[in-house]
């Protein structure tokens, strides 16, 4: 069994490699502007060049590396990505920040992959911001002032962006907020369709991102299905580090990064806005350097996209399950027979 294994990994490595010679690839630029929350943090901020939230910032950063791309004559960007928790937290509300978003996106013919909320305007109005949804979105802005399908966060940040049980005993959200300061309250999403960013020329069809929130990527489901049923050709895990500084998480969430790559066959980027961001290739193999972590950065990354599915993305956990009913089942046979034997035999005795 471990022959059939290794054996086909290595096979299915070396194809890998060569598929990757010719795959289609696109430009990503991707922005660590460094936004620092001393208030969600453990500690003071020890950035030497950090900044205080603003949309200009952001904006200028985003125009900033466009006129890197341009001036080093590499080839036009084919989207730009914008970590977790850097875009307005009312910016779907707010159709002037929206409009500004979409002037730049147009200015420098690229899309823009947000992560935002997207409120529920009726609901803000009604219970206020405190009571209401505040479901963690990705999407993409587009240069003609037009706007992808929302992705929303499957796995809310336990007592952070959600409450264990509030939607079976609203009461005890309520009285946690109240006494614990910004703890949004942020619903689990359930779509896995993947954001569809550019047309695949040869086929008509659109390449599409697999958007993964932060802690979205510690779990191998979500890509995976993305994959599998979303189509998506590249995954995305867009991530705010800020709260645990200089900590070694970032450096664990980029190797669970590479591990959600290899198994999918999906080239991943992950994009911190502190950092540190990294991108890895479908076969897990690192695209761009460990970015320095509390440290503004801006690097362009060519990403090959990937068409085809590996085994794990289609079977997922069933062959290990099988394997393991399998030996359960080796196991109780063989000890059946230990006791048949036991029972027919006595001692036996060899001269």
């Amino acid at each position: 069994m471990w022959a059939v294994v290794c054996g086909g990994g290595y096979g299915l490595l070396k194809w890998g490699e060569k598929y990757l010679e010719t795959a289609h690839t696109i430009h990503v630029g991707i922005l660590q502007p460094n936004f620092t929350y001393d208030f969600l943090a453990t500690e003071a901020s020890q950035a030497v060049d950090g900044q205080e939230p603003s949309l200009n910032a952001l904006l200028e950063a985003t125009l900033g590396i466009v006129d890197t791309q341009r001036r080093s004559g590499q080839p036009p960007l084919d989207m730009i990505v914008w970590p977790e928790s850097v875009a307005p937290m009312d910016m779907t509300l707010a159709s002037d920040i929206m409009g500004r978003v979409w002037d730049v996106s147009r200015s420098v013919d690229t899309p823009i992959l947000v992560q935002t909320v997207d409120w529920d305007e009726r609901q803000v109005r009604e219970k206020g911001f405190s009571e209401s949804e505040a479901p963690s979105s990705a999407f993409f802005m587009f240069p003609n002032g037009t706007r992808s399908p929302s992705f929303h966060k499957w796995t809310p940040i336990p007592f952070g962006e959600s409450f264990p049980l509030e939607s079976a005993f609203p009461a005890l959200g309520r009285w946690y907020r109240s006494f614990v300061g910004n703890v949004s309250k942020v619903p689990v999403g359930s779509s896995y369709e993947g954001l569809p960013f550019q047309k695949n020329l040869k086929t008509g069809e659109f390449w599409r991102v697999g958007a993964m929130i932060c802690f979205d990527s510690i779990g191998y489901q979500l890509p995976r299905l993305e994959t599998l049923y979303g189509h998506a050709h590249v995954l995305i895990n867009q991530a705010n580090f800020v709260w645990m500084r200089r900590s070694n998480a970032g450096n664990l969430f980029a190797e669970i990064n590479r591990f959600r790559a290899i198994e999918n066959g999906r080239s991943v980027i992950m994009v911190a806005n502190t950092g540190p961001s990294q991108a890895f290739d479908p076969l897990g193999r690192p695209l761009s350097e460990l970015s320095p972590v509390l440290r503004q950065y801006a690097e362009i990354v060519h990403i090959p996209l990937q068409e085809h599915t590996t085994p794990f993305t289609f079977w997922g956990d069933m062959p290990l399950w099988g394997a393991g009913i399998l030996s359960a089942c080796a196991w109780m046979l063989k000890g059946v027979r230990n006791r048949q034997s036991r029972g027919r035999g006595g001692i036996v005795v060899s001269i």
